[in-house]
């Protein structure tokens, strides 16, 4: 028996015909009458193929309502209180502050996040600004968030002096979500991550300022630090690309490049080069024990570095030049000491003017020469507390024509100087008072006649009371004569 329609019912196609034009239906109706809600009359597999697209369009409705929720819900303050603590628990913070994140696609941006630290971290306080990450809409689900860049615009950190003892966050309990997986989809729609699983290609910091010290003799700081960060198996790599590095009276060191490897509880610092006044150059490496005591051994290379940059403003004004040498910086952020610098360095060139000696010697010998000594080369041996220097031996030799030697201290806050000058005259530039010399110029030494005095006073007037001294005897000399 052939098939075919029956005689007396109309083909599927012939009856939605008749109805459509009945109803006057437009093209969409048609799809919906014809297709999600076939007429009655229509064959088995359209009843299907309907209810198929049904279910689907169900399910898309579905999906698009949750995705318009879901998108709600991350940019809500909700979720970035659930952002923060997770945050709190990565940074072994007390507190962390973000109060919102916007969403754009993959991307996530977080206007400012502030952390307060707690009696183990590294840090009293962070603040970071415009900070950026990517993660797809799927990954959003997953516990283990892995973000390829983090940016951050700017970024403050205040650094504690030192750790107390206690749990880190890299040991802290599991999270809640770890032990009862169950609970994933009973909070945050689906999104909880857990940042004790967060990994991440790099971190990039466009301007960094880190600071650290709570006294004069410990205060030092890092600002306009660029670098990028990565993280591999709780190993730290830091590339620093620019900064200016301040350490006591150590100030204004630009960096150029430096490389920082941290694992607990150490950070080595590699392959340092700066900059610091107009020619001169520093390289630099070292070590950092973290700790209750943080304690740096680091090494400083200096060429060429000018004088100026080193002193304190009071004392630039006596002397100039260039120096060559070695510091080593030692001591510890949480003692008393502080942070200390010791140095042995070799004075390339200079001038030494304005003492009051100077002034007093050139009207005594009429020799104009006294007035500006340029050095020809020199040494000096110091080590620094805070802003407080030791300078337990110096010398400058003036060419021929004069040297000076000495031991002094200097102290904040006039920066006062302590301790006892020599200077030494070659004895045909004192022929014009030969008698005069012979009382002040009272020692001879490898062909130089010297005078010995003690000098207790600020740097603005150092040697003032020795030169008053002076032309009170030149004076009496005179008056005798």
């Amino acid at each position: 028996m052939p098939h075919g329609p029956h005689p007396d019912k109309d083909t599927f196609s012939e009856a939605h015909e008749r109805w459509v034009q009945k109803h006057h239906l437009s093209r969409w109706d048609r799809f919906v009458h014809g297709v999600l809600l076939p007429p009655p009359g229509a064959s088995g597999p359209n009843w299907i193929l309907g209810a198929l697209a049904r279910a689907i369009a169900l399910i898309v409705l579905i999906a698009g309502l949750y995705s318009l929720i879901l998108k709600r819900h991350l940019g809500s303050p909700a979720f970035a209180e659930t952002f923060a603590a997770e945050c709190e628990k990565i940074l072994n913070a007390d507190s962390v502050i973000c109060p919102s994140i916007t969403w754009k696609g993959d991307e996530a941006f977080i206007a400012a996040l502030e952390a307060t630290g707690s009696d183990s971290s590294f840090f009293k306080s962070i603040r970071a600004t415009g900070i950026r990450f990517e993660i797809p809409w799927t990954a959003r689900f997953s516990q283990k968030w892995h973000l390829p860049t983090i940016t951050i615009r700017d970024l403050e950190i205040e650094l504690r002096s030192g750790t107390a003892t206690r749990q880190s966050a890299s040991h802290a309990p599991p999270h809640y979500f770890s032990s009862n997986p169950n609970a994933l989809l009973l909070a945050g729609f689906g999104v909880s991550p857990d940042f004790h699983q967060l990994s991440f290609d790099e971190i990039i910091v466009a301007a960094a300022n880190i600071r650290w010290g709570h006294n004069q003799a410990s205060k030092g700081s890092l600002v306009d630090a660029s670098f990028k960060a990565s993280l591999n198996d709780k190993r730290w790599l830091l590339n620093c690309s620019s900064g200016t590095f301040s350490q006591n009276w150590l100030r204004n060191i630009r960096l150029k490049s430096l490389e920082i490897d941290y694992q607990h509880p150490t950070i080595l610092l590699k392959k340092g080069q700066a900059t610091i006044g107009e020619n001169g150059t520093i390289s630099l490496e070292g070590s950092v024990v973290t700790g209750d005591f943080p304690s740096p051994e680091i090494t400083f290379d200096l060429t060429k570095v000018p004088l100026k940059a080193l002193l304190n403003p009071q004392t630039a004004t006596l002397i100039s030049g260039e120096i060559d040498g070695v510091l080593k910086m030692a001591g510890s952020m949480n003692k008393q000491k502080g942070i200390t610098i010791d140095g042995d360095v070799q004075v390339l060139n200079g001038v030494v003017r304005d003492l009051d000696l100077l002034a007093t010697l050139s009207a005594v010998y009429a020799d104009s020469r006294f007035r500006r000594l340029f050095i020809s080369n020199g040494i000096a041996k110091f080590s620094s507390q805070g802003n407080a220097f030791d300078f337990s031996d110096f010398s400058l030799t003036f060419g021929s024509f004069a040297e000076m030697k000495g031991r002094f201290v200097t102290k904040p806050p006039d920066y006062s100087i302590t301790g006892n000058f020599a200077f030494g005259v070659n004895p045909q530039d004192l022929a014009s008072l030969p008698e005069f010399s012979r009382l002040v110029f009272d020692k001879h030494q490898m062909g130089k006649d010297w005078t010995v005095f003690p000098v207790n006073e600020p740097v603005g007037s150092l040697t003032k009371n020795f030169s008053n001294q002076l032309a009170g005897a030149a004076r009496e000399f005179e008056a005798k004569r």
